[in-house]
């Protein structure tokens, strides 16, 4: 483990923590909605397509692990998602023409663009509402490998809420 979320993941360990690999890189929020009738904005098919496939993952990933995971109605939780890109060419993270013909050398790709999906992915696997998540940090690295992309998740609890404080 190497990069700032492998280090903080490694502590992550235990019943209070769920860990998962996605095959898939997320669908980036600038094309996760369609304007649906009446102007509403509608899951795309691209969008859809993700969350079924990623839902099946982490159910998988999480088949054993999800009932000794430690759930609790009213909790603050921390959510880690590290996406690795394809080092260069579309989507990739890295512009291969810098400095000659691109502009900048990082492409655009921002990583907060794919957290919202995975939320709701996660949501659903586990059955916790996203409002719990107190804490999101989100990565993303180049592949060391053609195809080596994908999308680690963590979840970990990191304390019930025992009450409410009120002002």
């Amino acid at each position: 483990m190497s990069s700032r979320l492998d280090r903080y993941a490694e502590g992550l360990k235990g019943p209070s923590v769920l860990h998962a690999v996605l095959p898939e890189l997320p669908v980036s929020i600038n094309r996760l909605h369609r304007v649906g009738m009446h102007g509403k904005p509608v899951l795309s098919e691209d969008g859809k397509k993700y969350k079924a496939d990623a839902l099946d993952a982490l159910k998988e990933a999480w088949l054993f692990n999800l009932s000794k995971f430690k759930r609790f109605r009213f909790a603050k939780y921390t959510l880690a998602i590290e996406v690795t890109l394809p080092r260069y060419g579309p989507g990739g993270l890295y512009a291969k023409g810098f400095p000659k013909t691109a502009k900048e050398p990082v492409q655009q790709r921002d990583a907060s663009n794919f957290v919202k999906l995975i939320e709701d992915v996660v949501a659903k696997a586990t059955g916790i509402d996203d409002r719990y998540n107190f804490t999101v940090i989100v990565s993303k690295k180049a592949a060391e490998e053609e195809g080596a992309e994908r999308t680690e998740v963590w979840l970990e609890l990191a304390e019930p809420i025992s009450s409410v404080n009120r002002a």
